[in-house]
């Protein structure tokens, strides 16, 4: 099972450097990337400095789980790590697939509907009044 854990996680990091390159590939500004969080760090520190940084702090989480993973007494957490470990990577995967491509897949169109469906729920902060409100188009 140790094998297992380990070839997880090498394809969770190849399939991460994947989705980072095509991103920084695809993409010409920070305006052009959909995840919110991931945009601001973009326009703050620059494109190549979040996007590799999010895969230093991605490779950081890997690598932490992954030996915990190992080194727990539960037989499940080995078969555990690894299964969503590869789900995580298919969708990494499909991701850069896209970013490289220009052209959906079904993996990418469910994660576009749960991402859009995400940010309906949520409120802006309108920094001038320093409170919380609803968007325009959700009044």
């Amino acid at each position: 099972m140790n094998a297992a854990v380990i070839i997880t996680v090498a394809a969770l990091l190849a399939t991460k450097w994947l989705d980072c390159r095509t991103t920084l590939r695809r993409i010409g500004s920070p305006a052009g990337e959909t995840n919110p969080l991931a945009r601001t760090a973009m326009a703050r520190w620059g494109m190549r400095r979040a996007t590799w940084g999010v895969f230093a702090l991605a490779a950081l989480i890997t690598g932490t789980a992954a030996a915990a993973a190992l080194g727990s007494p539960s037989p499940w957490t080995r078969p555990a790590f690894t299964a969503l470990g590869l789900a995580i990577a298919a969708v990494q995967g499909a991701v850069a697939r896209h970013n490289a491509t220009g052209r959906s897949n079904a993996v990418t169109r469910a994660v576009l509907r749960a991402h859009c469906a995400w940010l309906r729920g949520r409120t802006d902060h309108d920094r001038h009044n320093r409170q919380f409100k609803r968007r325009s188009h959700e009044r």
